[in-house]
C-alpha cells in the first residue's frame, strides 16, 4: 500500500507531540508529588522514582493521578483515529479538546481539517474512477459488438463487370498476352468501387500486325471484356505514300534541313558491301541525258528474310528517312562526303 506524503508527516507529528504530552503529564504527577513529600522523605521518594519506569501515586490527594483515562483521550487512539479515520479525529480533537495547549490545538485542527479533505477525496474517488471505466468500457464493448453486428450483416461486394486499357507498344510485332505490362485489367464492384486486378486470363492471345487493329478477349472470373489495339506501324505502301521524292541537289544542299525526314530516291547501284542480311550500297541517283549515272548517296539497309539479294548496276527505288552527311574513306585514301539514307523499303525494277 502506497502511504500518502502527508499523511507519513501527520503521522510523525503526531507521535511527537503526544510524546511531549505524557512528559508533561508525568511531570505534573511528579511535581504534586513533591508538594506532599518533605526533606529526607521527598530524596527517597525520587531515588525511587528515578529507578522504576513509572511514577506511582503516594498520596490519596492527587486527583489527576486517581482518575481513570477514557480511551477516547488515549494519544495511541486519538492518533490512529486521525490518520485512518480523518473526520472522527478532527471530532475527538475538537470534543476533547486535546491537546490542551489551546494554541497548539487550533493549529493541529486546521492541519486536520485539511487532512480530511485529502481523507474524503481518496474515498470517493476510485469509486467514481471504477465506475467511469466500468462505463466507458461498457460503451466500447457496445460500440463494437454494433460494428461487428454491422459488418456481419453488410454482404461482400461482387464483381458486376471488367475493363481494359493499353499503354504499351504498338509497333509490329508485339504480342498481346498475359505477360504483356502495357495491359491493365480493371473490375468495378457492386459497390460502386473499382479495382485492378491481374488474375485476368486471355484465351487467345494476338501479334500486332503493320497497318491493322488487333482484338484480344480478356477474362476474370465471370466476367470478360474486349481489347482492342491499332498497330502504328505502317504496311509497306502506306510507308512508301508518305515518302517525298527528292534530287540529289535536295539532300545535299542542306542536309541538316531534310534530316529525318521520309524520302524517296531512284538510281543505279554501283557498289554493294554486305555482311549476313545487312547491307551497304553506294547508289548514283542523277541520270543524264545519255544515261549515265552520278551523284552516289549511301543507303544503309537491312535485307528482309528470303528477300533477293541487291546487286551491282541494279537500278533500285529507296524509300526510307534521311540522316544527313555521311563522310567515309574511299579506296585511294581521299575522304569523301555524301547525303545518306537509312532505307526501310527497297525496290528492284532493273529498268
Amino acid at each position: 500500500m502506497v502511504v500518502h506524503p502527508f499523511v507519513s508527516v501527520l503521522y510523525s507529528s503526531l507521535i511527537e507531540y503526544f510524546h511531549v504530552q505524557r512528559f508533561v503529564k508525568k511531570y505534573i504527577i511528579l511535581k504534586d508529588k513533591l508538594n506532599t513529600v518533605s526533606g529526607d522523605a521527598m530524596a527517597s521518594h525520587l531515588n525511587n522514582s528515578s529507578s522504576s519506569e513509572q511514577l506511582k501515586p503516594s498520596a490519596p490527594n492527587s486527583p489527576k493521578s486517581t482518575k481513570k483515562e477514557s480511551v477516547l483521550d488515549k494519544a495511541w487512539f486519538i492518533s490512529l483515529m486521525c490518520i485512518f479515520v480523518a473526520p472522527f479525529g478532527l471530532i475527538l480533537l475538537i470534543w476533547r479538546k486535546r491537546p490542551h495547549n489551546h494554541s497548539a490545538r487550533v493549529a493541529l485542527i486546521v492541519v486536520m481539517a485539511i487532512w480530511t479533505i485529502f481523507w474524503f477525496a481518496g474515498v470517493t474517488n476510485p469509486k467514481s474512477s471504477q465506475t467511469s471505466t466500468t462505463t466507458d468500457g461498457s460503451a466500447q464493448q457496445t460500440s463494437s459488438a454494433t460494428t461487428e453486428s454491422e459488418t456481419a450483416s453488410t454482404p461482400e461486394p461482387t464483381i458486376t463487370g471488367i475493363s481494359a486499357t493499353y499503354s504499351g507498344s504498338t509497333e509490329e510485332g508485339t504480342v498481346l498476352n498475359t505477360s504483356n505490362a502495357g495491359i491493365q485489367v480493371a473490375a468495378t464492384y457492386s459497390d460502386g468501387s473499382t479495382k485492378e486486378v491481374s488474375d485476368y486470363t486471355i484465351a487467345e492471345p494476338a501479334t500486332l500486325t503493320a497497318g491493322q487493329t488487333s482484338t484480344v478477349t480478356i477474362t476474370s472470373g465471370d466476367e470478360s471484356c474486349q481489347l482492342s489495339v491499332a498497330c502504328t506501324t505502317l504496311t509497306a505502301d502506306q510507308y512508301k505514300a508518305q515518302c517525298t521524292g527528292m534530287s540529289f541537289e535536295d539532300l545535299a544542299r542542306n542536309p541538316d534541313s531534310v534530316k529525318g525526314s521520309y524520302v524517296s530516291v531512284t538510281g543505279q547501284v554501283i557498289q554493294v558491301q554486305q555482311d549476313s542480311s545487312d547491307l551497304v550500297l553506294r547508289v548514283s541517283i542523277t541520270k543524264d541525258s545519255y544515261g549515265i549515272w552520278s551523284d552516289p548517296i549511301i543507303v544503309a539497309y537491312t535485307l528482309p528474310a528470303g528477300a533477293d539479294n541487291i546487286l551491282e548496276k541494279d537500278i533500285v527505288t529507296i524509300y526510307g528517312q534521311s540522316v544527313g552527311d555521311y563522310t567515309y574513306t574511299t579506296v585511294l585514301g581521299a575522304s569523301e562526303t555524301v547525303p545518306a539514307i537509312s532505307a526501310k523499303y527497297i525496290d528492284v525494277s532493273n529498268s
